[in-house]
């Protein structure tokens, strides 16, 4: 088991969304890597996007962070090295399958690595077809168990455009042990440990945004709420991709804290007063028993 597992280290809030009008795509990340109980976090110690090649993304949440580099070049070595017009080469078919080929050979390696080299086996095949004979039933039913068990604890988000761009973007998820998950219909995707919470102030958001405007608000509404589970740090990433450019635009942490800023104050404001009195008409008698009136 790498050392950064066994320290618990994190990284911890991913988002990505479409824009269909500017047909762009906002990612927003914190930058925190935690350490569990071990170390004190670092807020502001990781950009987690990475680019794959050709307008295409990555952004990563991780258990074991050793294990992300090695998944993404690997998945960029495969794309290089597909003998097609470059067009081709970066299909949304191709990326998935580059992702997919990549992971599994990580998650091969780490079991290998951690699970049976010690005992001479070089690849999973070579175990499956000696290993009961050399270890018995019981003590090779033991480590079918462990492999089993196995996950890589890495959970990607992958994003680009196709060319050409204007047919619009792509995404989706890779989870281990290298099963992708189109978000082609959702135009909306989170990982890592506030995952579910940004999840859910983006859940009446799906198909995507009509604006850019929109799509970089929400997200940053959506970033913000998941500060409060476990590990997700409060510095943030906000990314526009375009499908008609290569350029990126980040935001200015400026920017970011004043877009924070609105979203508290809005928050504060409590119910509308034409709701609050709604409300209180129609539980007029619920609120007189309360207040003994």
């Amino acid at each position: 088991m790498a050392i950064y597992e066994q320290l618990g280290l994190t990284v911890t809030i991913c988002i990505v969304a479409y824009a269909h009008q500017s047909n762009c795509i906002v990612s927003a990340s914190d930058r925190r890597l935690s350490f569990g109980d071990a170390v004190e976090s670092a807020d502001d110690a990781a950009l987690k996007l990475r680019g794959i090649g050709r307008q295409w993304y990555c952004l990563y949440a991780a258990n074991d962070i050793s294990a992300v580099s090695g998944v993404i070049q690997g998945a960029r070595e495969r794309l290089e090295a597909l003998k097609l017009p470059k067009e081709q080469r970066y299909s949304v078919r191709a990326v998935r399958e580059a992702f997919e080929g990549s992971y599994r050979t990580m998650v091969h390696d780490r079991i290998v690595g951690d699970f049976l080299c010690l005992y001479g086996f070089k690849t999973l095949d070579d175990f499956l077809s000696r290993g009961l004979a050399a270890f018995g039933q019981k003590k090779f039913d033991s480590l079918i168990d462990e492999i089993d068990k196995f996950n890589l604890g890495v959970s990607l988000l992958v994003y680009g455009f196709e060319d050409p761009a204007e047919f619009g973007a792509h995404l989706f998820s890779v989870y281990s042990p290298g099963i992708t998950y189109s978000l082609d219909i959702e135009r909306i995707g989170t990982i890592g440990s506030g995952a579910q919470i940004a999840q859910a102030a983006l859940a009446t958001y799906v198909g995507g945004f009509a604006s850019i405007t929109d799509a970089v608000y929400r997200v940053c509404e959506a970033k913000f709420a998941s500060e409060s589970a476990s590990d997700v740090g409060r510095s943030t990433t906000v990314v526009i991709s375009r499908g008609e450019s290569r350029n990126m635009l980040i935001m200015k942490n400026a920017e970011v804290e004043a877009l924070r800023t609105i979203w508290k104050a809005e928050r504060a404001k409590g119910l509308p007063e034409e709701a609050k009195s709604l409300l209180e008409n129609s539980f007029r008698t619920i609120l007189e028993e309360e207040t003994g009136d």
